[in-house]
């Protein structure tokens, strides 16, 4: 309980009142036994008075948190009698809220439209699901398996290669289910898309802080440099964001024997 009462007097301070919220929230929806400490330690009444300032401010920041966690742990009925007696505002503060906007409205079917809110985190091959709560009770759970992308190697490397030579215009693409290359692999940093290449080696030392580039899919390497030394070559190449997608090459010096583990 002693969590809660500091979470209630941070709602007092702007700088966390964001967190405190928040983690109100959260454990409101986890189980009954955190909603009824919450009740014991006074959030009932902490989140009408964080409600009316809202509206005394004209200020929605926080406002879904508070009436989130108020809707689960509900208002015992002896403390809601008294809410219009000991600030004056409630009411006038509830009608307020009732016009106001929130990215999540319910409309009058009571159907709530998340699209373009929802994003997919795994990488590409995982599984992901979706579940909606009520209270401990999963109400709806679904499972979806991301579309599969595949990196490859699409240019030939050189049957023979020196030590201490170069390796020019190496090229990968990303291939989609259908094996077709797929274009929205572009980077393009002004509108937040960040498709790039690294090239890793544990067995050699090579620059992995240069990124290359994805253009509509494809990616060209212009010239990487062989070790002076003699044997084999291992390299990983894999995409920045989506380590998931990788391409493993080998190169042999002098024999040049490679092989591609996909």
């Amino acid at each position: 309980m002693f969590h809660f009462l500091k979470l209630i007097k941070q709602l007092q301070h702007p700088d966390s009142k964001m967190k405190a919220l928040k983690e109100l929230d959260l454990f409101a929806v986890k189980n009954e036994r955190n909603r009824k400490y919450m009740v014991e330690a006074g959030v009932p009444r902490a989140m009408p008075s964080f409600i009316v300032n809202c509206f005394k401010e004209d200020c929605v920041s926080g406002l879904e948190e508070a009436l989130s966690a108020l809707f689960l742990i509900r208002i015992p009925s002896a403390e809601a009698k008294l809410l219009p007696k000991q600030n004056d505002q409630i009411i006038k503060s509830l009608i307020w809220v009732l016009g106001c906007e929130f990215n999540t409205q319910v409309d009058n079917l009571g159907r709530i439209d998340l699209r373009g809110l929802l994003k997919v985190t795994a990488g590409y091959g995982k599984q992901v699901s979706l579940s909606i709560l009520h209270g401990d009770k999963v109400t709806f759970k679904q499972a979806f398996q991301p579309e599969k992308r595949e990196l490859r190697i699409s240019s030939s490397i050189p049957e023979h290669c020196l030590a201490g030579s170069t390796l020019e215009n190496i090229s990968f693409e990303v291939i989609d289910s259908k094996g077709d290359v797929d274009g929205t692999f572009h980077d393009d940093e002004k509108c937040g898309r960040f498709h790039t290449l690294v090239v890793k080696s544990e067995s050699h030392q090579i620059d992995d802080s240069i990124h290359y580039a994805f253009k509509h899919g494809r990616c060209n390497i212009a010239s990487l440099p062989l070790p002076q030394t003699e044997g084999p070559l291992f390299f990983k190449a894999f995409h920045s964001r989506y380590t998931e997608l990788y391409c493993d090459v080998e190169v042999g010096k002098k024999s040049c024997a490679y092989q591609f583990h996909d």
